[in-house]
């Protein structure tokens, strides 16, 4: 990352239309990572919607590799009914920083005057 952190967004390329689609036989999982140990997990919505905690169809976090994991589980039956799964976590931080993330210091370097 030269400039900075950024949103990434990968999308596999469309199938033909002679190929028939194929029934989803898992669901789908999506992982954030918020850069606090313990953090109050305020709201995880899955396409505006908010969800509950659950290991199957909702959201888990857990401490790991110095980040808290979120992690949106999402079961086939659910998966199945979209094409697209926009994931928006609001928290709260569990300490005040300076601010929430340093570029590392060739970026900052390029944003001196």
């Amino acid at each position: 990352m030269r400039s900075g952190p950024e949103a990434l967004l990968a999308i596999d390329k469309a199938r033909s239309p002679d190929e028939a689609a194929k029934p989803l036989e898992h669901g789908i999982g999506f992982r954030l990572r918020i850069p606090y140990r313990k953090p109050v997990i305020d709201a995880v919505k899955l396409n505006g919607r908010v969800l509950s905690q659950s290991d199957t169809n909702g959201w888990q976090s857990w401490f790991a590799n110095g980040f808290t994991q979120v992690q949106v589980n999402i079961p086939p039956e659910v998966a199945a009914k979209s094409d697209l799964f926009a994931i928006s976590c609001e928290y709260t931080p569990d300490v005040v920083r300076r601010i929430g993330w340093t570029p590392p210091a060739e970026v900052r370097k390029q944003l001196q005057p």
